[in-house]
Parts: structure tokens; sequence; C-alpha cells
């Protein structure tokens, strides 16, 4: 069986992919943007760690990809915000995942 996911929530892209089974599954959170449509609060810091409700924004695509099996996981973002997911996060063995992190360098329109 060949699994794939696509889902949007919020401010994310959430992409699963899947070689052969499900239990290779691996999940990544597009986590960059400028956040304009949130600002003035973006103007601060990053849309993915506004609070919503008691948690930062990230948590919910992490917890549907955490819900969902999928136990390898890549936030891609920009080199402002990599430092934060890294001291939020750290490697996500404490969440039973494993968390990577890769930079977006520009943000480059219709890639997906």
């Amino acid at each position: 069986m060949t699994g794939f996911a696509f889902l949007v929530f919020m401010a994310f892209d959430i992409f699963a992919f899947s070689k052969g089974d499900y239990l290779t599954m691996k999940g990544i959170i597009l986590a960059g943007g400028a956040g304009s449509r949130m600002y003035p609060i973006s103007q601060l810091y990053s849309k993915q760690l506004t609070l919503i409700y008691d948690k930062p924004l990230i948590y919910y695509p992490l917890s549907i990809l955490m819900l969902g099996g999928i136990k390898d996981i890549l936030i891609i973002s920009n080199n402002e915000t990599i430092p934060f997911y890294q001291k939020l996060f750290k490697d996500g063995s404490h969440l039973g995942v494993n968390i990577q992190y890769a930079l977006q360098t520009a943000q480059e329109a219709g890639l997906i």
C-alpha cells in the first residue's frame, strides 16, 4: 500500500509521504512565511509561535501528524525562526517523534 496525505491546517501546509507502507511515513511542516495576514501580531514574532489558546500555533499541525502515527517530521522554516523551533522541540524525543529542521532560503512561489 502507498499512502499520501495532504492537509491544510490554519497557517501551515502539512504533507505526509510514504514509501510502500504506512510504517515509513514522514511528515513535513512548512512553517515559513511572513505572517502578513496575522499583522500586527506577526510584527513582533513568528506567526507559528503565536499562542492559540494555550499552545504555539505550530503545535496544532504537529499534533495532527503525531495522531496520524507519523514519527519522522521535518520542519522547514527561515533562519530567524529555526532556532526557536529547535529550542522548543529539540530532537523531538521527549514527544516520541524524530524532528529535523531544514532552511528555506527564499520564499519561492509555485514550488508545490
